[in-house]
């Protein structure tokens, strides 16, 4: 679930990257279980979001 999924990355994550992860999880629960259907700024958010996210967490790839 999402509360299991973030109980488990509370140690790896910051408290910034958490609230973001949380935000995206919470919004497609209730898109597949809720069958909701988010406005037009909710799906845009959610992109800037998840495009941090994933910004926030990649590892930097280092020449040798």
């Amino acid at each position: 679930t999402t509360d299991e999924i973030l109980k488990e990355l509370q140690s790896i994550l910051n408290a910034e990257q958490l609230g973001s992860l949380r935000i995206l999880l919470q919004r497609a629960d209730l898109a597949k279980f809720a069958k909701s259907k988010p406005i037009d700024t909710e799906n845009k958010e959610s992109m800037v979001l998840a495009k941090q996210f994933v910004n926030s967490t990649k590892k930097i790839k280092r020449n040798a």
